[in-house]
């Protein structure tokens, strides 16, 4: 079937035609083409047209009337308005469609209105065109004018300067973009008004008589409101930002928003924000609180419904897979174990998440979450890992502002509090000289802060109609979760802590040697591998593998997995010859043995240094004695070489004591400085004829050099 006003497109002469009228009683359809200029409506048989369209060789395609105006201008209706009061007497009869009476009506009306008949056929085609209603009338304002990219000689004349108009044409349009794509577009800082200046620069200048590059002068080429002009007229605001700063910068910061994370979440429990930050509080060493030891790493865990803190971590570990494994650890942790050990009064009430692990966890790129440890969660615990495209910090909001509820109040109590603003600033104030809290200090004033957060009022925007009509009801994240816990019965999981635990540890492959078991360069050793022989097996049959978890932070014991065990892994503590080890880290580890490997090159490489030189001095006196032992014994045989053997070992020994023995005497003159002594005045009594006289005689004359 046909009706008025449908749209009929034809695939074989790709035309579209509108039906403006229908006469069943004299099988009449009037037609009028959309796709042509000067178009008059056309007379078809009203079956034929219902056969070609049931033929499908006609589609009729969707009703399109005047173009859709929320709110015409006023000159816009009026003009309207003028165009109907002239057509009306036309269009209120049929005969207007026929051909041989068009004429004759439309010049009878344009007589009565004093309008050309030009005129009233346009007012016509638009009626037929746009679907036969008053706002089919209204005036397109805005494809009137010049559409070929020229000003065409319009412009307002220059106030302060004699000059003509410049008119912009097709081939300055392209000059702007070339110089707008390659010098606006490819950087931040670059700004519209240096790319007008490269414009003229490198399109509107010349070479004057001297051979001098100057710029031609205003009035031969753009200015820079028409430069300017032209740039918003065909660059959209988004294309500009995300050429200048990128597609991330422009979905965080300049996007439309036009949903809400909170309102696509299903229920509590569907998702877990994880996030880090660096405290921005200095801290001091527990041994000596005049020494400070820095800002600490921050991580919370943060349900995206509710906004209930359910995890956190706070310690000097960097932003990396081992703290966020503690902060997703302590989703299990005992808390009243944990508020006992900082000195915090627990209640469960203030817990209501202990050990529910979510659908899914919702992370950004930073690498703890995106390293392949991180499938642990998945495999182990059956939880989901999500990770963001790289700086959309907008797709996990929750997280990002807990960290600013966190910070608030302890700004104004806590000493060695630095704001953020005075990190960038310059000269800015020395907040870590009022730094007095130790780690554990701030750990209890972190928890003090989740308890305080848990219990808070979030803002009332986001309640749901039921819950704003239920007046009792206040969006307290306890209560959020309690009451919308209910909706997630079954669906979740409560974990316990040393699950929790030996599932987020990262698994490898341990060595079983006579020796011991081996990680690394790391030794281990546990009873239950001497009691089932496994060092003898690995003596006898060879070394083998048994697979093993370990805590990336503390190389002291690994955990074997072990299916006889009740727990399903037993401990092996580090041997004590690899005591060297205890206390590292496996990254500390890893770089001791790495050193080693290092030295123990060096220590080959001095060896063959030293090995090459003896060999150069050796093997030329190695050669010369072989020669001479050849040439003594030739003609000897080995039995008359070995003949006086005892004779010949009993005079080598004796030249070689009397070599060693008997020191040779030295021919260098002896040398030596003579310091003379003072020669005593007195007298000497006894007589030169006695032994001890002529002894004492010649002593002086030893010294007086006689």
């Amino acid at each position: 079937m046909v009706y008025l006003n449908d749209i009929l497109y034809c695939a074989e002469s790709q035309s579209r035609f509108r039906v403006i009228h229908l006469d069943f009683s004299e099988n009449q359809a009037w037609l009028f083409q959309l796709t042509g200029d000067n178009c008059l409506p056309k007379l078809a048989l009203l079956d034929e047209l219902i056969d070609v369209i049931e033929s499908r060789q006609f589609v009729v395609e969707q009703c399109h009337s005047a173009p859709i105006t929320l709110q015409p201008s006023e000159a816009a209706k009026k003009a309207r308005n003028s165009a109907h009061e002239l057509i009306k007497p036309l269009v209120a009869t049929t005969d207007i469609l026929i051909p041989r009476l068009r004429n004759t009506l439309i010049n009878q009306r344009a007589s009565e209105t004093g309008t050309s008949p030009r005129t009233l056929l346009k007012h016509l085609r638009a009626w037929w065109l746009n679907g036969q209603c008053p706002d089919a009338l209204l005036p397109a304002f805005n494809k009137r004018g010049s559409t070929s990219g020229s000003t065409a000689n319009r412009g307002r004349p220059p106030k302060y300067a004699d000059r003509p108009i410049f008119q912009v044409t097709a081939d300055d349009l392209a000059c702007f973009k070339t110089v707008i794509d390659g010098v606006y577009l490819k950087g931040e800082v670059s700004t519209l008004a240096g790319a007008y200046q490269k414009l003229r620069e490198r399109y509107y200048s010349r070479t004057d008589s001297e051979g001098r590059p100057v710029l031609l002068p205003d009035g031969e080429a753009p200015t820079y409101m028409q430069f300017r002009r032209a740039f918003f007229a065909a660059y959209p605001q988004a294309i500009v930002i995300r050429k200048k700063k990128g597609d991330s910068e422009y979905e965080l910061n300049s996007r439309p928003v036009l949903g809400s994370l909170y309102a696509e979440t299903y229920t509590v429990g569907d998702i877990f924000e994880i996030d880090s930050t660096i405290a921005d509080v200095f801290l001091v060493s527990s041994k000596n609180r005049a020494r400070i030891i820095g800002k600490p790493t921050l991580y919370l865990i943060v349900d995206r419904k509710s906004w209930l803190i359910t995890g956190f971590y706070v310690g000097f570990e960097s932003a990396s897979w081992p703290a966020a494994m503690q902060a997703i650890l302590s989703i299990s942790e005992d808390k009243e174990r944990l508020c006992k050990r900082y000195g915090v009064p627990y209640d469960p009430n203030d817990w209501p998440a202990h050990g529910v692990f979510p659908k899914e966890f919702v992370a950004d790129r930073g690498g703890e979450m995106l390293s392949k440890d991180s499938t642990a969660l998945c495999d182990g615990l059956a939880v989901n890992v999500r990770n963001l495209p790289k700086r959309r910090a907008d797709h996990k909001p929750f997280v990002e502002c807990s960290f600013k509820l966190i910070h608030q109040p302890i700004s104004q109590v806590i000493p060695g509090y630095e704001p953020p603003c005075n990190v960038t600033k310059r000269q800015g104030k020395h907040y870590e000289q009022d730094a007095a809290l130790t780690l554990d200090e701030f750990i209890q004033t972190i928890l003090r802060v989740i308890i305080r957060h848990n219990r808070s009022v979030r803002t009332v925007d986001r309640l749901s109609a039921e819950q704003v009509l239920d007046g009792d009801f206040l969006p307290i994240p306890i209560d959020v979760w309690n009451r919308e816990i209910r909706q997630r019965a079954g669906a979740l999981s409560r974990i316990g802590e040393e699950r929790v635990r030996f599932a987020l540890l990262p698994k490898t492959q341990a060595t079983v040697t006579h020796e011991g078991i081996r990680l690394g360069e790391c030794y281990y050793g546990c009873p239950e591998a001497m009691d089932r022989g496994w060092y003898d097996i690995a003596r006898r049959s060879g070394t083998y593998d048994v697979p093993v978890s370990f805590d990336l932070r503390l190389m002291d014991d690994i955990y074997i997995h072990d299916t006889q065990s009740p727990t399903g892994y037993v401990t092996a503590t580090l041997l004590d010859k690899c005591r060297d080890f205890r206390g590292l880290s496996k990254a500390e580890a890893d770089a001791i043995a790495f050193f080693r490997k290092r030295l123990e090159n060096e220590r080959q490489m001095v060896n063959r240094q030293t090995t090459f030189e003896f060999n150069q001095a050796v093997e030329p006196l190695a050669q010369k004695a072989l020669a001479e032992a050849k040439a003594a014994s030739k003609g000897k045989s080995r039995k008359a070489r070995k003949k006086d053997i005892v004779q010949d070992r009993t005079d080598e020994l004796r030249r070689e004591r009397q070599s060693r023995g008997a020191a040779a005497p030295s021919t260098a003159p002896i040398t030596a400085t003579v310091i003379p002594l003072p020669v005593s005045t007195c007298n000497i009594t006894t007589s030169s004829d006695t032994p001890e006289a002529r002894r004492q005689q010649k002593l002086m004359d030893l010294i007086n050099g006689n």
